[in-house]
């Protein structure tokens, strides 16, 4: 798949998510309970995206679900202390990974599961052209 094409996608959906959040009617959780549903029921950005950005993000999330969760868990992109500080250190840690479990991805894949990670946890807005 073509890098400008998914570069494309993928600012459109992190737009698309910005846009979500910032239109979005806040009510404060007023107990641990309640802040712990407010959380568990929030959509992803998965399920806020066009078909062209669902089908990128489906394709990263089975590649996710296949082969990520098998060394770690979410609490690695959700930690304080994260290493993960853009996102193109974000694409290189995939292909670390994908390289590492001898994984022969294609560019579009890495760029897939980097997409579905950035969108459903990092949310860096910046990405650097290709």
């Amino acid at each position: 798949m073509n890098n400008h094409y998914l570069l494309f996608v993928s600012l459109l959906l992190i737009n698309t998510v910005s846009l979500a959040k910032e239109t979005a009617p806040t009510q404060p959780a007023t107990s641990p309970t309640e802040q712990a549903s407010s959380t568990a029921t929030k959509p992803t950005a998965t399920a806020a995206a066009t078909a062209p950005e669902a089908a990128i993000l489906d394709q990263g999330k089975q590649l996710y679900s296949a082969h990520c969760v098998r060394c770690h868990n979410t609490s690695v992109y959700t930690r304080k202390n994260r290493m993960i500080k853009s996102y193109e250190s974000l694409k290189t840690q995939v292909q670390r990974c994908a390289t590492n479990l001898d994984k022969p991805w294609f560019d579009d894949e890495v760029d897939a599961v980097a997409v579905y990670l950035n969108a459903n946890y990092y949310l860096f807005k910046e990405k650097s052209p290709q």
